[in-house]
């Protein structure tokens, strides 16, 4: 297939053999069910049946859908569009327009002007969102938040990869740092005009947060 004719499905990186697995395995055990369910609870027994069958169904139909792409991960063809798909999600703009003063966001229907110069303290932290953890970072001025943001933004690799020319002192490998460390839990400033304390700048903009360090004072900020 084309990439052309990719741009016109749903792309899904999940294997069409496991799909089929999946749906074989959820129509073997209703058929078991069936079998014994002379022996069995009758409420569990419909339990079982609509549970396993509304998820056979949906697989199926989803299976079928002409308008779905199944593309294993794995695959040479599944690892060229992730490639891909990711140089496009850091290339694009997403909420954020850009002037030479600063910049825009829209969020949920509301745009927020924020001028670089305005930014006094600039954070970063891992909040855990259901099975993964995501990087956030909080803007503030004087000691206010002024905007909230997540990797999972569009255009959050654009605005990331703007910070450390305007913010000299930041370093530019704050997020792959961020992104490799697991050991523990952190809050970690990347910026600060003042120049203030790691453990000053948390305990007033982050009092609820466990603190950990990413970087050494003057590494950092």
């Amino acid at each position: 297939m084309s990439d052309q004719d990719t741009e016109h499905k749903t792309l899904i990186f999940e294997s069409k053999r496991k799909q089929i697995f999946i749906i074989g395995v959820c129509i073997l055990f209703i058929l078991a069910d069936y079998l014994t369910k002379d022996f069995t609870d009758q409420s569990l027994f419909w339990v079982s049946l609509f549970f396993l069958g509304g998820l056979a169904a949906y697989l199926t139909i989803r299976l079928l859908n002409p308008a779905n792409d199944f593309v294993a991960k794995d695959s040479m063809r599944g690892m060229y569009l992730l490639e891909n798909e990711f140089e496009i999600i850091k290339d694009e703009i997403g909420i954020f327009h850009y002037v030479q003063e600063g910049f825009s966001a829209t969020i949920k229907d509301e745009t927020i002007r924020i001028d670089w110069n305005e930014i006094d303290t600039i954070i970063a932290y891992k909040e855990n969102r259901d099975i993964v953890d995501e990087v956030c970072i909080d803007l503030f001025h004087q000691d206010t938040k002024i905007l909230a943001l997540s990797e999972s933004i569009p255009g959050w690799f654009q605005f990331i990869k703007r910070l450390p020319p305007r913010y000299q002192s930041l370093s530019a490998k704050w997020y792959d740092a961020m992104v490799e460390h697991t050991a523990k839990p952190m809050v970690s400033i990347l910026y600060d005009r003042k120049r203030r304390h790691h453990h000053q700048v948390t305990k007033i903009c982050f009092p609820d947060h466990n603190y950990y360090s990413m970087f050494s004072d003057g590494d950092g900020i």
